[in-house]
């Protein structure tokens, strides 16, 4: 298991809060079932968790079994279906698996087009992930589409937030 030796955000050790993530995982899912948003949550962050430490592979299962457990409406808003699909994406495109990422990513977008609006300071982020993953697929006048869209948005809210948890796939490399 490859570990990074350290992380601002956990006091400088990733080890620490990889076990603790698997145990709350199996708190929600024994108190509350295996259908459960919070579960979604924690899946997210474990994914991402993982991504930060370079386990790109072993982050997609997570990553997976979050985006599954987001595809029942009646459990989790759209908005946290599309944050668990671009989560799901960065994962893929830095495992390389580039036509999956293309798919989620493309998928994350047009559901949080759909719930937020093109203009919604998330959409900062999922426009430039599928920016990114469409130009090393080699569709570069695609790619430039959405990161103008990106670029258009943060020009309106230069000091907005993601507003969601997610991956930015640039800054995994």
């Amino acid at each position: 298991m490859k570990t990074l030796p350290w992380c601002a955000s956990c006091g400088g050790n990733f080890a620490e809060p990889e076990p603790l993530l698997r145990q709350a995982q199996a708190l929600i899912e024994n108190a509350r079932g295996e259908n459960d948003s919070k579960l979604t949550s924690s899946l997210l962050t474990y994914a991402g968790l993982l991504a930060t430490e370079h386990r790109y592979s072993e982050a997609i299962a997570p990553s997976a079994r979050g985006k599954f457990l987001n595809s029942n409406p009646s459990h989790v808003p759209t908005p946290y279906m599309a944050s668990a699909l671009s989560v799901l994406a960065a994962v893929y495109y830095r495992a390389g698996r580039l036509d999956a990422a293309q798919s989620s990513a493309q998928k994350c977008v047009e559901m949080a087009e759909a719930s937020l609006g093109t203009r919604h300071p998330r959409m900062v982020l999922y426009y430039t992930n599928y920016a990114a993953i469409l130009k090393l697929a080699g569709r570069k006048n695609e790619a430039k589409v959405f990161r103008k869209k990106a670029e258009e948005i943060m020009g309106q809210n230069p000091s907005s937030g993601t507003g969601g948890y997610t991956v930015n796939v640039a800054s995994l490399r």
